[in-house]
């Protein structure tokens, strides 16, 4: 059986091997026409998850107006009930181009907590909408500042075993306010262009 405290260790590699074969089809492109721009990546994180642990994302441009991506958040510290949550993602753009204006947004999310929550269950999965924006800071035309919004909603499922309850009423604020489950989201993005 597998040690208890390097579990967290393996899923967390297992939801970013996950992370990266979700967004690997959008890494193919036609080279046929040369004179054809190349479609734009970003990897950007949000700096409000960092006070609970790592936010990694990563958008590909498919067309101008039309981008996939992904975000794998880990909250592994400061908190009760760690948590680990992949949420990939379809933005559209409605004013300028990929990384260049306001989007529209649709998302979906399942993540694992490694600990019992007050739900009684260790998984949660469920979908959102939103919009947002992002616009290049500085001269060189590679950083970006935006921001993002939305709501969704994550059900806990699964069964919690023999694992002792943790959280208490800090636990439902940090899932329904705070954390990948959220209802409401509301987040700053930095995002750099490859």
């Amino acid at each position: 059986m597998m040690n208890r405290k390097c579990h967290w260790f393996y899923r967390t590699i297992l939801c970013g091997a996950a992370l990266l074969a979700a967004i690997a089809p959008s890494f193919a492109q036609e080279k046929s026409d040369k004179k054809r721009e190349a479609p734009k990546t970003l990897i950007s994180t949000a700096p409000q998850h960092l006070l609970f642990g790592i936010d990694l994302g990563v958008e590909r441009a498919l067309s101008p107006k039309f981008s996939l991506g992904a975000d794998l958040t880990t909250h592994l510290w400061l908190l009760e009930m760690p948590n680990i949550a992949i949420s990939p993602m379809a933005k559209y753009y409605l004013t300028g181009t990929v990384g260049t204006g306001i989007y529209a947004r649709v998302k979906a999310v399942a993540g694992y907590f490694f600990g019992t929550t007050v739900f009684d269950a260790p998984y949660y999965a469920g979908g959102g909408v939103g919009f947002g924006f992002l616009l290049p800071i500085g001269k060189t035309g590679r950083w970006y500042l935006g921001a993002d919004t939305g709501i969704k909603l994550a059900v806990p499922f699964g069964d919690g075993g023999d694992r002792s309850v943790e959280g208490g009423d800090w636990g439902i604020s940090y899932y329904t306010l705070l954390g990948p489950t959220a209802l409401p989201e509301l987040s700053v993005r930095i995002a750099y262009s490859l």
